[in-house]
């Protein structure tokens, strides 16, 4: 590898990688629906403790069905995510700010009276006994469960003036409906997903492995030859699978796999005949042989030409013999197989050996 070579993200591969894992997100979807459906479950069932035994109140209790402990036992906050619709929730805090402004109006008034003239008096008498009116005929046409909880909020307050962490209450979960909301619900959502994109990204960082979008040549100073890619693998390819490796492949020419070799092959011929070489080392494994295939591809163009399939001069005794009595060499790898590590150390073994490196093939 080039000494001032530094490896670089592509973020293109990168998402595409992060869509070949769309099983796993799918896990993580599933993940995610788990939680919601258990933070739904939680928000909605909660503990009353009576006589040291605990009774869950569930989804069909209405406040009604409710004794006074049991009502004392449940925070406002719990009132109104059990047992309050959102519409049913706003229309209580509405008139518990008109209930506000009414004390206001009254404490005004008893304050200034006395500076006040006759027709002064009468209009800010009206006014609240407008506002007076308006707060009984509201209350009249509330639910039983609205009444009760318009009560506890009073009830909770001991008569005094509604503390400003109701109203505010009402500010932050407007949105909300018994306890969930559409934001958290994506918030979660979200999170999984982020999760996930950053596990698939830090293992494609940190992965050893030769990637779809490396250049080897660029890498090692050594020659690439042309990708040599199983198009018939990947056209098999179904579904979703499909979709993101013709992503993944979109701007590459389609050759034939076996063409590609072929190509590969006659290059190679062709350098060594150049070279007066008459050896040749194929160091290197890939799933597929095709190391084996690109060596039956040049003893069938050149007969002359002694070839030799070698796993690794490397970590093996017996391919470092090998080497001894053979020209050049051609390293081979495969995308996602190969480890760098691996092909560096081949390289730099063969480079020692003062063997002629003709070039780096990718199998993918």
């Amino acid at each position: 590898m080039k000494k001032d070579y530094k490896k670089q993200i592509d973020l293109f591969d990168l998402l595409i990688d992060w869509f070949i894992h769309w099983r796993s997100l799918l896990v993580f979807f599933i993940a995610a629906i788990i939680c919601l459906t258990l933070k739904y479950y939680i928000n909605n069932t909660t503990m009353s403790y009576e006589n040291g035994n605990v009774n869950y109140i569930s989804n069909e209790t209405t406040l009604s069905m409710l004794s006074a402990d049991q009502l004392d036992a449940l925070s406002l906050d719990e009132i109104k995510r059990l047992f309050s619709s959102e519409s049913d929730a706003e229309d209580v805090y509405e008139l518990v700010e008109v209930y506000e402004e009414y004390i206001e109006i009254i404490n005004a008034y008893n304050s200034e009276k006395d500076s006040m003239d006759f027709k002064a008096r009468v209009e800010a008498l009206n006014n609240i006994s407008a506002i007076k009116n308006e707060i009984a005929n509201t209350k009249a046409k509330f639910s039983p469960e609205q009444s009760i909880f318009y009560n506890e909020i009073f009830k909770r307050d001991n008569g005094n003036e509604i503390s400003k962490n109701v109203t505010n209450e009402r500010l932050n979960s407007s949105s909300e409906k018994n306890g969930f909301s559409r934001k958290k619900a994506l918030l979660i959502i979200i999170f999984f997903v982020l999760l996930h994109f950053v596990i698939i990204a830090t293992s494609y960082i940190f992965d050893n492995k030769i990637k779809h979008c490396d250049n080897m040549s660029v890498i090692t100073d050594v020659p690439e030859f042309i990708r040599m890619i199983d198009w018939n693998s990947i056209n098999s390819k179904r579904g979703i699978d499909k979709l993101v490796y013709n992503m993944r492949f979109a701007t590459l020419h389609k050759t034939d796999y076996e063409e590609v070799i072929s190509i590969n092959a006659n290059m190679t011929v062709a350098v060594l005949k150049n070279n007066a070489y008459s050896s040749l080392a194929i160091i290197g494994k890939c799933k597929d042989d095709g190391g084996i295939k690109l060596k039956n591809k040049i003893e069938l163009l050149d007969s002359s030409i002694s070839v030799k399939n070698l796993d690794s001069i490397a970590y093996s005794v017996d391919g470092a013999k090998c080497m001894s009595s053979l020209n050049a060499a051609i390293i081979v790898g495969q995308v996602g197989y190969t480890k760098y590590s691996d092909l560096i150390d081949e390289l730099q073994s063969l480079k020692i050996r003062d063997v002629d490196v003709i070039g780096i093939a990718i199998f993918e």
